[in-house]
């Protein structure tokens, strides 16, 4: 599974404009970024975008803002 991950998130850093990704906090979004960011080195350049509304807000913003 490792392997497969690795290899699903490479084949997606493929690409002419900058990169973002989503951030939500989540394990999904940050698992996807810590390996983009071992795949590309130690300061690649990718660009994350968050969206936090509701009741959750604070809670998933403080997660994406550490991802990040």
């Amino acid at each position: 599974l490792r392997e497969r991950f690795l290899e699903s998130v490479s084949l997606h850093l493929r690409s002419d404009p900058r990169l973002g990704f989503a951030l939500s906090g989540g394990v999904d979004s940050s698992s996807i970024i810590a390996v983009a960011c071992h795949l590309r080195g130690t300061r690649p350049e990718m660009h994350g975008f968050t969206c936090a509304a509701g009741d959750g807000a604070p809670r998933e913003r403080r997660l994406s803002d550490a991802v990040a």
